[in-house]
């Protein structure tokens, strides 16, 4: 919790004093980095998208997956998509499918999936348009690069890097910690 503050506090940004204003900060952060990922997508295939798909256990986070919604639908589910796909290429190889769109219809048929529609499109708006001009200015990104303390991660040791430490209007983003050896 000490680090979301102090980095907070170094950057300029409010300073979250309950743990959960802490959380709410990574999950602002959450829902803002994955809707900078779709345009990111968009940019990248020249596809728009009408909806994001959300798969596996992060679908029992209504929290998160309404935030997330804040610029698109997003529809969460099924919670255990690995295990379905598995299933489903393996009744494919057995012949009890007749196609891979067909286990698709059987899964949809069968499995919960919540649809989260879009609310609240100024803050967040607001809120994401800050995000992304702080993300798109490397001198800016760059200077938000944060150094690792010991004993943050087992994988740590003083001096690692954070490979990334976004700053955001209320919240802040971070990746991994990895001790570089070389690589």
């Amino acid at each position: 919790l000490q680090l979301v503050r102090d980095f907070c506090r170094r950057t300029g940004q409010p300073v979250p004093e309950t743990v959960g204003q802490v959380m709410r900060c990574i999950y602002e952060s959450l829902a803002l980095k994955y809707r900078f990922a779709l345009g990111q997508l968009t940019q990248a295939t020249g596809k728009k998208f009408s909806a994001l798909h959300v798969l596996g256990g992060g679908t029992k986070d209504g929290l998160l997956c309404r935030m997330t919604a804040a610029g698109i639908p997003v529809i969460a589910g099924p919670v255990e998509a690995t295990a379905l796909g598995n299933i489903l290429i393996q009744l494919k190889a057995l012949g009890q499918l007749e196609s891979i769109a067909q286990g698709r219809e059987l899964i949809a048929r069968t499995e919960k999936v919540t649809r989260y529609e879009p609310q609240d499109h100024a803050g967040w708006k607001a809120s994401y348009q800050t995000y992304e001009t702080i993300l798109r200015h490397a001198d800016t990104v760059q200077s938000l690069r944060y150094r690792c303390p010991a004993g943050l991660y087992p994988t740590c040791a003083d001096g690692d890097r954070v490979s990334s430490f976004w700053k955001t209007p209320r919240s802040l983003f971070w990746s991994d910690c990895f001790r570089r050896k070389g690589r």
